[in-house]
C-alpha cells in the first residue's frame, strides 16, 4: 500500500486494484490506471474538503464511486454548480452516522463528526484506514458547554474503533488550536493505536509535526507518526 499526500486533508491510498481519494479539492494526483477502481471520499461540505475537482478527476477513472458526507447536498442547483450529471449522481452515496457501504470488495463505515459530515473507517485489500475528515477536538474554550460537547462527542465515536486494527490513520493537528493543538491526535493515537499516522489539516504548518513529536505524551507512538514535508511526498506502507 502507498500512500501520498495532495494537500492539507487530502490523500490518496493506492491498493493493488483499489484506490481510495480522500478530501481532494485541490494539487496534483496521479492518472489512474486501467483495472484500477477508484472511490472517492469527501467527509463534508467544507471548501477545503471538498470542490468540483473531485468530480472532474474522479470522472478520468471510469466507475468511480463517490462516498459523501450527509451534509453535502445533491440539488439540482448543486449538481449544476459541481457539473454532477445523473450519471455521477447514480454513483454517489450520502454517509449519515453508522452507515455502512459495502461494494466491489470495499467496506465504509461512517462515524459522526464534531464538526460537519462524517469520519470514514475503509476496508480495502486486508487494510484497514480511518480518515478523521474534521473529527477532532476542537477545544477553543470560548463556550464551556461547547467543549464539554465536543469532548463527549468525539470520544463516543472514537470508542466504536477501540479493538480494530487500523493500518493508517489520517487526524487533524491543526496549530488555530494554539496549545490544544494535540489533544484529538493524542488521544486517538492512544486508545486506538493505528500502525502509522498521518497528520493532516496542518494549514500548511508543517513543522507541527515536530513539535507534536516532541512532547511528553506523544514519546509512546511519535515512531508512527509520519513526517509530512510538502505536497506530493508518498509512503510506502
Amino acid at each position: 500500500m502507498r500512500v501520498i499526500y495532495i494537500d492539507h486533508s487530502g490523500f490518496l491510498v493506492q491498493g493493488e486494484t483499489h484506490w481510495l481519494l480522500f478530501d481532494y479539492y485541490q494539487g496534483v494526483v496521479p492518472k489512474v490506471p486501467e483495472g484500477v477502481r477508484l472511490f472517492a471520499f469527501a467527509s463534508h461540505h467544507h471548501p477545503d474538503h471538498y470542490a468540483a475537482e473531485l468530480y472532474r478527476y474522479g470522472e478520468r477513472a471510469p466507475g468511480t464511486r463517490y462516498l459523501l458526507g450527509c451534509d453535502i447536498t445533491l440539488n439540482a442547483h448543486n449538481r449544476e454548480n459541481l457539473g454532477i450529471t445523473d450519471d455521477i449522481l447514480a454513483r454517489c452515496t450520502r454517509m449519515h452516522k453508522d452507515d455502512v457501504v459495502s461494494e466491489g470488495g470495499v467496506q465504509v463505515r461512517a462515524l459522526r463528526s464534531t464538526d460537519m459530515g462524517v469520519a470514514f473507517c475503509v476496508e480495502c485489500e486486508g487494510k484497514r484506514v480511518y480518515h478523521a475528515g474534521d473529527h477532532n477536538l476542537w477545544l477553543w474554550h470560548q463556550d464551556e458547554n461547547f467543549d464539554r460537547s465536543q469532548r463527549a462527542r468525539f470520544y463516543e465515536e472514537i470508542e466504536k474503533l477501540q479493538g480494530l486494527t487500523i493500518d493508517a490513520a489520517f487526524l487533524p493537528l491543526d496549530p488555530r488550536l494554539g496549545d490544544e493543538f494535540w489533544r484529538g491526535f493524542d488521544a486517538f493515537a492512544r486508545l486506538i493505536e493505528p500502525k502509522v499516522i498521518f497528520p493532516m489539516h496542518m494549514v500548511g504548518d508543517y513543522d507541527i509535526i515536530r513539535r507534536l513529536k516532541a512532547l511528553d505524551c506523544a514519546r509512546r507512538y511519535a515512531d508512527r507518526i509520519m513526517e509530512i514535508q510538502q505536497c506530493g511526498d508518498s509512503f510506502e506502507l
